[in-house]
């Protein structure tokens, strides 16, 4: 005889996260904890056959000055441009999703509006970027694509590369330093040139300062312990 049972039982563990609410260009990400920082100062263009959007980060009030949230839209065929900007912030956040609201004072010609509303999707991904989405009835929908919203996963990934590369160029650099003194010093007088240079690349170096005089000091007695044991060879 075949026996099922069924257990069920009350967890938060079962229940989806509600959206983040947000009055400004940051908030906590739901899943993570990782603070999300979408302010900045870059541009973003997305187009149709139509109409051009313009959209600037969160917080930048360059592109519509004392505004935190900026969307200019562009008619191609007329040249009408809709300045669509608040100083009010409306963020709302879920996963590796954000959602920014921008209601403006513009009016609509839409009766059934009364002002134009911008709204940026903010969605996870490498590469950043945007795309016009919808544009009807005084609401302009833009997809913004970039690595902020991402979750920590994600973001370490792309650190830890950085990192790496960085690392990477440091050791091949030094590496080509120290290959460079060993063919250069084999002469005791290339020696004393090669020091020199050195010693003048280094930020430490001041003119009379004690640094350079003790350099300059060791500089001659290594370089005449050189010359010595090279005339005994002889």
């Amino acid at each position: 005889r075949e026996c099922r049972y069924l257990f069920e039982w009350s967890t938060y563990v079962a229940c989806p996260s509600p959206p983040i609410k947000s009055q400004s260009c940051t908030y906590t990400h739901p899943q993570t904890g990782r603070i999300v920082d979408l302010r900045g100062s870059s541009t973003y263009t997305a187009s149709d056959p139509q109409y051009t959007v313009t959209f600037e980060d969160c917080g930048s009030k360059k592109l519509c000055e004392g505004a935190d949230a900026c969307m200019l839209m562009e008619d191609n065929i007329n040249g009408h441009v809709v300045k669509i900007s608040s100083s009010e912030i409306k963020l709302f956040a879920e996963g590796d999703t954000a959602e920014l609201l921008i209601t403006s004072d513009a009016s609509c010609p839409d009766s059934a509006y009364k002002t134009w509303q911008g709204i940026v999707q903010y969605t996870c991904g490498e590469e950043e970027g945007m795309e016009l989405v919808a544009l009807a009835h005084c609401h302009v929908i833009v997809n913004r694509v970039t690595p902020l919203v991402c979750g920590t996963e994600k973001a370490q990934d792309r650190s830890s590369h950085m990192r790496f590369m960085l690392i990477l160029i440091l050791s091949i650099a030094c590496l080509s330093l120290l290959l460079l003194g060993a063919f250069v010093c084999r002469k005791p007088q290339s020696r004393e040139v090669f020091l020199r240079r050195i010693r003048s690349w280094l930020p430490l170096r001041v003119s009379g300062g004690p640094f350079e005089e003790m350099s300059y000091k060791r500089v001659l007695i290594n370089t005449e312990d050189m010359t010595d044991l090279s005339h005994s060879t002889i």
